[in-house]
Parts: C-alpha cells; structure tokens; sequence
C-alpha cells in the first residue's frame, strides 16, 4: 500500500511545477500582454454620432464599450454597442431612420441593393477602417442595436 502523504505530496509538487511551467510559457510567449486591453482607439467611435446615447431620440437600455484585447492571440477588436428601446414606435420607420442617419454621418455600404433583409444594416468607413451595424431583432424584443468597431490593431 502506497503511503497517502508521501504519494499526495508528490503530486502536489508535480501539480505546482506544471503550473510554474504553463505561466512560464504564457509570460515567455507574450500571452500574459494579450490580456491588457486597449482603449486608445475608442475615441473615434465615440465621437462618431452613430454612438450618441440619445440616437434618434430613443430611450437607451443598455450601452457597453471595451477596447482591443488578444485573449489567447484571437484579437477582439475595439467596440461600442448600444441597445435602444423602441416603445411603440413602428419598428421599419426607426430602422430606415437609423439608416438613414448612419449614412448622413458617413457610413458606406458597399454594396447597396433595395431594401435590406430581415432589419439589418452594416456600413463602413476607413482610416482607420471601421464598422457600423443597425440591427433590430424580429423576436418580441423591440430593441434597437447598433454595433460600432474598429477593425484595425491600435
């Protein structure tokens, strides 16, 4: 029969230097710093008027920004995002004046044909190149989303 103290604490040191091991690697191959998140690029998408709390006169449910991070070397790109409650407004009228006001501030889409497909619009600007997404859910939600991002590493 094995001794249990000596067998655990053997394991318990094994356990120990397998994990000294993995931070090592992580710290050695940078992993630790794709942690940290950086905000230097949210300025410019919160200065867009697309990002405006108040859009289009609308009650604001939630909002959230967060900056460019790598967790793991998968890049999660700079971001703002608002949800806005329609009331009893007409869901197609606050969708084509989101639209239409994400183009007067000079989002692009590149391909423009009709009307879009199931409440969802995505225009872009560049320098540096960016996003914007209008999207109102067919569920019972009645929100209105826009989604700002930055696709350039800052």
């Amino acid at each position: 029969m094995v001794d249990r103290e000596v067998h655990g604490g053997f394991v318990s040191w094994s356990r120990r230097g397998v994990l000294l091991v993995g931070v090592g690697l992580l710290a050695g191959c940078g992993a630790v710093d794709d942690l940290v998140e950086d905000r230097s690029q949210l300025p410019v998408l919160l200065e867009d008027p697309m990002a405006a709390e108040n859009l289009l006169g609308l009650t604001l449910k939630e909002g959230s920004e967060s900056g460019y991070r790598r967790p793991l070397g998968k890049p999660e790109f700079t971001e703002v995002r608002r949800v806005f409650s329609l009331g009893d407004d007409d869901r197609q009228e606050v969708f084509d004046r989101a639209v239409a006001f994400a183009k007067e501030s000079g989002w692009k889409k590149e391909f423009e044909s009709g009307l879009p497909l199931n409440m969802v619009w995505n225009g872009q600007k560049n320098n540096p190149r960016c996003e914007c997404g209008v999207f109102i859910s067919d569920n019972d939600t009645a929100d209105l989303m826009i989604r700002l991002r930055v696709f350039d590493e800052p």
